[in-house]
């Protein structure tokens, strides 16, 4: 009588969470085994990204399903989006419990533990003894801050009624008991709040696959960007939002020193947004803002010299995927005070001045 093959299933809710399934599913696991994604549509340009995925040749997964989240609801009516955002919450949570049923899964990996999908598909592995088995994969920097989560009472009291009595608070990401793995790139700083759980590092070995395969290349060809531009760029520039910026005036300033001392240089920029009035400004090329970012690094890693970030998981995919480039953080300038995250930071060798000076020193 033949094996029956362990089914897996990845359920994304960002382009970084799709990279990561991408290079665990590459990465060549139990050959006993088959890969399955499921994209819930909660970001801009999610319907281009999973249409881009299934026309790139070499997929590691068996399917990938898509559902229509909440983002970008088309409804004028600021009650009835709200409404109707949980309507489609609840509806999503509801088909993803049925189609992990229905495909008969046994493993799944959980970038989120505190959406309501996430929540619903854990209440489901509960009911199920130990059948059904599930891992947490870190979902960027919240696995290695000190942030904790806080829901008022009476957003906890209507979610249980709306939701389900699985609608709780979730402090920390990560936690729940039915995790019984945490998969990070970077397991030796992973909180301590997540100690008793296995801790799996994310196999490097799929991105060098994600590139062979020239699914990264594909995928940003869907973007419309031009292969060529991309590969050439020497410096990304990644923005907080406009609103951030304008409380640091000097940021803005600095910003637009680090632009113009690249340009004299006759390094190619990646800006990442226009509100710096950077049209038409000589080797300097928009970021779409939507575009897998880690795709872009792998594309431009042996160009790339200089990243700029905020406090974002940008940071830590730079200081993975480039190991040639300088990678300076803004986030002590923008504010932040969490020192686990910012020392590690520090000990992975990722600049975080203190003051414009030294921003400037750095570069």
């Amino acid at each position: 009588m033949d094996r029956k093959r362990q089914q897996n299933v990845f359920v994304a809710y960002t382009p970084y969470h799709i990279f990561i399934s991408l290079i665990m599913a590459l990465s060549g696991g139990d050959k006993d085994e088959d890969q399955h994604l499921i994209i819930v549509s909660n970001f801009s340009d999610a319907q281009l990204m999973y249409k881009s995925l299934l026309s790139c040749p070499s997929l590691p997964f068996k399917e990938i399903v898509f559902y229509k989240g909440e983002y970008n609801l088309d409804i004028l009516n600021s009650f009835q989006r709200k409404f109707a955002r949980f309507l489609g919450v609840r509806r999503i949570c509801r088909d993803l419990v049925s189609h992990i049923k229905h495909e008969k899964i046994d493993k799944v990996y959980l970038f989120n533990e505190d959406r309501a999908y996430s929540l619903a598909i854990l209440d489901y592995v509960s009911k199920q003894k130990g059948a059904v088995k599930a891992s947490f994969v870190e979902d960027g920097t919240t696995n290695y801050s000190s942030y904790i989560e806080r829901k008022k009472m009476p957003y906890l009291i209507f979610g249980k009624i709306f939701y389900g009595l699985w609608w709780k608070n979730v402090p920390v990401m990560g936690t729940s008991k039915f995790f019984d793995e945490n998969w990070a790139f970077f397991p030796d700083f992973v909180r301590p709040e997540l100690s008793d759980k296995v801790k799996k590092q994310i196999p490097l070995k799929g991105i060098l696959e994600l590139e062979r395969n020239q699914i990264a290349a594909r995928v940003l060809l869907d973007y419309e960007f031009k292969l060529k531009d991309i590969q050439d760029l020497n410096a990304i520039i990644l923005l907080s939002h406009s609103s951030v910026i304008a409380r640091f005036p000097e940021y803005k300033s600095m910003l637009l020193r680090v632009i113009q001392k690249a340009q004299s240089l006759g390094y190619k920029v990646d800006s990442g947004s226009d509100f710096l009035n950077l049209n038409n400004q000589p080797n300097v090329t928009r970021l779409r803002s939507s575009a897998p970012l880690e795709f872009i690094f792998i594309l431009a890693r042996d160009n790339i010299q200089l990243v700029v970030s905020d406090l974002s998981t940008t940071a830590l995919t730079a200081r993975l995927l480039l190991n040639n480039a300088k990678i300076v953080s803004a986030g002590v300038l923008l504010g932040s005070k969490d020192e686990r995250f910012l020392n590690m930071l520090d000990a992975l060798g990722v600049k975080l001045p203190k003051s414009f000076e030294e921003f400037d020193q750095y570069l």
